[in-house]
This record gives C-alpha cells, sequence and structure tokens, in this order.
C-alpha cells in the first residue's frame, strides 16, 4: 500500500523542472505576479522592467536592475539593461564602465544588442571607447571568443587596420601553426581592406613560411595584391612558386583566372581555368570526387566572366549528379540568358519532374 501511494504522488509531481516549469509573462501584470513569487530570480525583474518598458520611472527601473544584476552579475543582457538607464540618467561614467564590464565578462557581439551592424555606427565615441576597452580586458584574459568579437567590433566600424593589429598580435604569439597562418592570413585580409598594399603582401609572405602547403596565401596574393596592381607577371610566379612547395594546384589556378580577370587579360584568365579542369580530370583518376571542385570551376569562371566556360564545367557537374537541382538550375539560367530556350525548358522541366513543389521552375517555364 505504501509503494503504491508513493508512486501515485510520484506521477502526480511536476513533470518539468524549476525554473523551466515557469512561463514567460507577456503582460507587466503577469511579470508582477511572477516577481512576488519567485523575487530571488533575476529572469523576474527583468520581465518586469522588459514589460514596463519606458513608462516606469528611471528611478524605479534603476532599482528593479540593480536588483537583477545583484542576483545575475554575469548576465550581459541584465548588465547592459543596467548600463542603459545608468546612461539615460545622465551617469555617464558610471554608464560607460558598466559597458566595459558587460563586455569584458561576455566578449561576443551577439550577446550585446547595440553591437549590431545597424546600431553599432550609432553609439558615440565615448561609448564605442567603452566597449573597445571591454574587448580588450577579454583578450587579455585569454577568453576564446575575444579575439574574432575585437575583430569584427573594428571591421564594423571600418576600422581595418586596426583589425589587422590585432590579428598581427596574435600571430605573433601564437605557437600552434595552423593558427599562426589563420591569424597571419586575417591580419593580411584586413590590411588589404584598409589599402595598406605592402603590409598586406609582407603578411601574407610570412603565411606562406609559417604553411608553405596552405593554397590561402597564394591566392590572396595573386587576387588581392597582384590582382589589383594589375601584375599578372607577379600573379603567376606566385602560383608556380606554390605549386612547387606542394599547395593544391587547382585552387592557385581559380585565383590565377581571378588575377587575370582584375589585370584585364581575358586569355591569361581562359588559359588558368583550362589549367583548373585538367587538375580536376587528373584529381578524379586518383579517386577524389569532382563533383564540388566542378561548382568551383563554374564560379570561378563565371567571376571571370567566361560564360562558355562555366557552362561546360555545369554539364560536367549535371553528368555526375544528374539530379541535383541547384546544378540543373543554374545550368537552365544560363540557357535563358543566352535565349536557348528550347535547352532552358528541357532543364527545367527536368526539375520540375525531380521536384515538382518547385514555384520558381514552373515561373521560369512560363517565362
Amino acid at each position: 500500500m505504501s509503494a503504491v501511494l508513493l508512486v501515485v504522488l510520484a506521477l502526480r509531481q511536476e513533470q518539468i523542472p524549476y525554473p523551466y516549469n515557469l512561463k514567460e509573462p507577456v503582460s507587466a501584470a503577469e511579470a508582477r505576479e511572477l516577481l512576488l513569487a519567485y523575487p530571488a530570480r533575476a529572469a523576474s525583474h527583468f520581465a518586469l522592467l522588459r514589460l514596463m518598458g519606458d513608462k516606469s520611472p528611471l528611478a524605479w527601473q534603476l532599482s528593479e536592475s540593480e536588483a537583477a544584476l545583484w542576483l545575475a552579475p554575469s548576465n550581459p543582457y541584465v548588465r547592459d539593461l543596467y548600463a542603459s538607464t545608468l546612461l539615460r540618467m545622465g551617469k555617464t561614467a558610471e554608464g560607460l564602465r558598466e559597458i566595459t564590464r558587460s563586455l569584458a565578462n561576455s566578449p561576443s557581439l551577439s550577446t550585446h544588442f547595440y553591437l549590431s551592424e545597424k546600431l553599432l555606427p550609432w553609439l558615440s565615441a565615448a561609448e564605442q571607447k567603452a566597449v573597445e576597452e571591454g574587448f580588450k580586458q577579454a583578450l587579455a584574459r585569454g577568453y576564446p571568443d575575444a579575439l574574432g568579437s575585437l575583430a569584427g567590433f573594428y571591421a564594423r566600424l571600418g576600422r581595418f587596420s586596426d583589425q589587422g593589429t590585432i590579428y598581427e598580435q596574435a600571430a605573433l604569439t601564437e605557437k600552434d601553426r595552423g593558427k599562426k597562418a589563420q591569424w597571419l592570413l586575417d591580419a593580411g585580409l584586413a590590411y588589404a581592406k584598409a589599402e595598406n598594399q605592402a603590409k598586406a603582401e609582407l603578411l601574407f609572405r610570412n603565411a606562406i613560411t609559417t604553411q608553405p602547403t596552405d593554397p590561402r596565401a597564394y591566392q590572396h596574393l595573386a587576387t588581392a595584391i597582384y590582382g589589383v596592381k594589375n601584375d599578372l607577371a607577379g600573379a603567376k610566379e606566385i602560383v608556380s612558386n606554390g605549386i612547387k612547395n606542394g599547395a593544391p594546384p587547382f585552387a592557385l589556378y581559380l585565383a590565377l583566372a581571378e588575377a587575370a580577370r582584375k589585370a584585364g587579360s581575358p586569355e591569361d584568365s581562359k588559359a588558368a581555368l583550362s589549367s583548373a579542369k585538367a587538375e580536376i580530370e587528373r584529381s578524379s583518376r586518383t579517386g577524389q570526387d569532382p563533383f564540388p571542385l566542378y561548382l568551383l570551376l563554374a564560379d570561378a569562371a563565371r567571376m571571370a566572366g567566361n560564360r562558355d566556360e562555366e557552362k561546360v564545367a555545369l554539364l560536367a557537374a549535371v553528368d555526375l549528379r544528374p539530379r541535383s537541382s541547384d546544378t540543373l538550375f543554374r545550368l537552365a539560367n544560363i540557357y535563358m540568358q543566352e535565349n536557348n530556350f528550347d535547352r532552358a525548358a528541357f532543364y527545367y522541366r527536368t526539375i520540375a519532374n525531380i521536384n515538382p513543389n518547385s514555384a520558381d521552375v514552373f515561373y521560369q517555364l512560363a517565362v
């Protein structure tokens, strides 16, 4: 009898444990009831503040945000709300210190609403400086997300030289060769955006020294440095050096095709694409799946403005994956652009047979 009673009591217990059994309030009245029931829960104070908005006095908002912060001092959302209240009350120095502390505790762009791409430029110079200082404190503590978040902060503000500097500093102290090469590449790309080509070239070459078989540094040198300077000879030389050092030739030939396009040489671009195609055929004989390589080749041909090479690459990809709707759609669109409506309709109908629920395909057929 006792065992049966205990089983019945156990089955009647709340199935979802606290605090996951609490529902999010949708009105200020519900938020007040939740706060009275659970006053030592930071989320209760935060919910009431959120639902009351600017309708309540600033002094009350400050009191509630202080209570929530005392209960959850490491919560970035609560601290940001507290900082915002201080700033709206004219307590600028205190508010800026709280922003810095919030970023130091949670160095992530996603946990602070005011760091979105739309809102960040609207921050005052003092507020931006407080955010930057918080990121730097987190970086000094060795928080994993701090470097990427600070770099993203600089990028959103267009401060690419500062972005390059922090990546370069990270590379100087990094022992892992893979991470070191990555930081050097990121630094080089940032300096390239800042139009400091000399610095970018130096860092890309340092990345090559760190990892000679990584194709990315050769690619960036060919496209972001020599291609921009219309130095096709330099691009060819760096691609040749990369192949000699054991970097994958396919990726390097694609980079050379883009560099040749930037340098205004369609003949050299076409030759590079042909070399890349030959590499696909060579690698396929060793058992490598050529399908994704043909798609990359098609992308490179499109960027180079070579529609014929793009079409050939997509046709080869379709032969390998005849039911790939995305590839068929790209191919059909090319024929549409060429006013070859019979071929376009053929591939659109093929897609319709594979995916009869695609509205885009029937629309294109109607066109």
